[in-house]
């Protein structure tokens, strides 16, 4: 009889467990079977390769392009182009004319920004009469980090002048249709060879704001390539990407939509966006980055290093993922507990509602960015949930790619058994912008992954003394990547380790 209580007590315990879990389970974000099913697979394939694989989250009436749906002339629907960002962008500010862009600490208002990026339109239209100008080069230390720098690149997008991005590895002659930003004690240049062509400083009211801007669609608007960046690899070779409109605006879209509706971007959030300038796709993301808080009316910081930017208490980080890592602290006390329940709750496919004692309280999702070839293996982002309380996406990219080509699913808080995760580096769904196969596929073992998309941008490799040497896709526009990958059951394609 003594044994009683303390029998009636475990099996108390035991029932509260089972309802509990059921509770979870009853409750959960996502079926088992959403997650199994993460990809659209076409029906055929050629001989070995893997079929085809889209992603889910598409509008295939539309097509694989992906776009904003601006609505013109009435009843038709285009993809937008950059003009109609920056329309978008004008049209926050008129409902709150103090939306703005944080540099570091040192606010800039989006009307100033306009401002500057008109008078320097017509600066640059004059100068077009006297000098041939096809593009504005601007080296990566002055990237993201001045307003009137952004006001140079936010004016060319809107004019159609190419703004080429270097670290240093494009140098031209006199003779050359470039035209290189430079800034020198406080005032900014455009400068030829050695030839100043004008100081943009002394030319423009620099307290001028502004948040009209006309922009009535031509075809013509849609084309041009809008961003060219190179990058130093080693002493002997740079890689150059172009990218077109097409390309950004198909990658700001497919970056938005990737969201679930109840978890997408508003004007009420606040993103920390920690710039990376070390590499071609780290430019290109930061620099979508930007456009989609452009479009979604989220309040923009621009940080150089987390420290500085957590101190604005954002809603949204992105940044790549070791900088992501350094957010996530080992637990103590009390936080253990909740950590292990977290994680019991994410087994279940729930995200914990036990949300007290968040570390960043305001912070609700983090998007995390890396290279298809860093050789580095992801972390385990059901522990950096846990830590963080927040919700996690992985973008996986490529040197030639807007945005990402894969990219998580927001509640995949699946824990993989060991013989899968010491393969693997990294696993995702499509991003909506593209399709993915594999080649040099038996249909048993891993593949050379191919993407083609609409936010591909035309790359090349320039060697000293040998030339130019065009990164061509097949003749089904897939280009292969230096990674081999397999598809898994569940959709997801997983990048396998060397």
């Amino acid at each position: 009889m003594e044994d009683g209580p303390v029998a009636w007590t475990l099996l108390a315990i035991l029932i509260s467990a089972f309802l509990y879990k059921r509770f979870l389970v009853f409750t959960r974000d996502v079926p088992e079977e959403y997650l199994n099913e993460q990809s659209i697979i076409d029906s055929t394939r050629n001989q070995d390769e893997s079929a085809i694989h889209k992603s889910t989250k598409l509008d295939y009436s539309s097509g694989l392009r992906v776009g904003l749906g601006i609505r013109y002339a009435h009843y038709k629907l285009r993809n937008g182009n950059l003009y109609d960002i920056w329309e978008i962008a004008m049209g926050h500010v008129k409902k709150n004319q103090s939306k703005s862009i944080f540099f570091d600490h040192i606010p800039v208002k989006l009307s100033l920004l306009n401002g500057l990026a008109s008078q320097f339109q017509s600066i640059i239209l004059e100068l077009s009469k006297s000098e041939v100008i096809d593009e504005i080069c601007i080296h990566t230390n002055l990237l993201f980090t001045d307003p009137e720098v952004l006001a140079v690149i936010i004016a060319c997008f809107t004019f159609q002048i190419t703004v080429h991005i270097h670290d240093g590895s494009h140098k031209t002659s006199a003779e050359s249709s470039s035209v290189h930003l430079k800034k020198h004690l406080g005032d900014i240049f455009l400068i030829r060879g050695t030839k100043n062509l004008v100081n943009l400083k002394t030319k423009v009211d620099k307290n001028q704001e502004k948040t009209d801007f006309e922009n009535e669609y031509t075809f013509e608007k849609d084309r041009g390539i809008a961003v060219r960046i190179s990058h130093q690899v080693n002493h002997r070779a740079v890689v150059c990407t172009d990218f077109t409109q097409s390309n950004l605006v198909s990658s700001v879209a497919s970056c938005i939509k990737h969201l679930p509706p109840q978890h997408q971007m508003t004007s009420s959030d606040r993103m920390l966006l920690v710039q990376d300038k070390s590499s071609i796709e780290g430019v290109a993301n930061t620099l979508v980055k930007i456009l989609v808080t452009l479009v979604t009316g989220t309040e923009l910081y621009i940080s150089s290093n987390l420290a500085t930017g957590i101190e604005h208490r954002p809603t949204i980080i992105s940044a790549e993922n070791e900088v992501v890592q350094k957010l996530a602290k080992e637990p103590k006390g009390i936080d253990k507990l909740l950590q292990l329940h977290r994680l019991y709750s994410l087994s279940c496919n729930r995200f914990s509602a036990l949300i007290f004692n968040k570390p960043y309280p305001d912070l609700r999702l983090v998007i995390a960015h890396r290279s298809i070839t860093s050789a580095q293996e992801s972390p385990d982002w059901r522990k950096i949930r846990a830590s963080l309380v927040t919700q996690v996406v992985e973008e996986i990219g490529y040197f030639n790619v807007a945005g990402p080509l894969i990219v998580s699913d927001l509640f995949d808080y699946r824990k993989f058994a060991s013989g899968v995760s010491s393969q693997t580096l990294t696993h995702g769904a499509v991003a909506q912008s593209n399709e993915i196969k594999l080649v040099e596929f038996d249909g048993k073992n891993s593949g050379k992954l191919s993407v083609r998309g609409y936010n591909i941008g035309k790359a090349k490799t320039i060697m000293e003394n040998v030339g130019e040497t065009l990164i061509l896709p097949d003749t089904e526009g897939f280009y292969q990547l230096p990674v081999r990958a397999r598809w898994g059951s569940d959709g997801c394609i997983y990048v396998m380790k060397q």
